[in-house]
């Protein structure tokens, strides 16, 4: 039998609350605007950020974003 190798995309791996943050940062909001939105915290915000970083192997919020608009793009396309 052959293994199965097949590539799952990173966002698969984010939570449906870290890519709703992530879908709310896309748009250019800040921690506390997306907070209100979604009825959390704002340091639950940030906590959700750090962990889709994590997943994503990026080290700051704008290259999480950015990479969540790539992954997102790719997976539409």
């Amino acid at each position: 039998a052959k293994a199965n190798n097949a590539r799952v995309p990173p966002i698969a791996d984010l939570s449906d609350r870290e890519m709703q943050v992530l879908a709310h940062a896309a748009l250019g909001h800040h921690a506390k605007l997306i907070a209100y939105e979604l009825g959390i915290a704002a340091s639950t915000v940030r906590v959700l950020m750090m962990r889709a970083a994590r997943k994503l192997k990026t080290r700051t919020s704008r290259a999480t974003v950015q990479r969540f608009i790539e992954l997102r793009s790719a997976l539409e396309s």
